[in-house]
């Protein structure tokens, strides 16, 4: 709370500011996942920026921006449509 107080007519991007705000004073508590455990459409865009996944495969996927509801990146979709389809049945 002492933080969201001195902060807040600075915070643009709600939770997301409140935690970099935070990891920026503590950043012994911060994790940094390897790509392949938050690929995200960043990760495909313009060419791999992923290495690792492309070796051990991709982890957790990240459906930032829309990703799944538009079709800027058809294979987020895809995955997206698939699961959908399974929670169904």
């Amino acid at each position: 709370m002492p933080l969201l107080k001195k902060y807040k007519l600075n915070i643009t991007w709600g939770d997301q500011d409140l935690l970099n705000i935070m990891f920026f004073h503590n950043p012994e508590s911060l994790f940094v996942f390897p790509c392949q455990w938050n690929y995200r459409p960043d990760h495909c865009i313009y060419g791999s920026n992923c290495q690792q996944s492309e070796k051990e495969g991709i982890f957790i996927l990240h459906g930032n921006r829309g990703v799944y509801h538009d079709d800027k990146q058809p294979a987020f979709r895809a995955v997206y449509e698939a699961i959908k389809y399974i929670m169904k049945l």
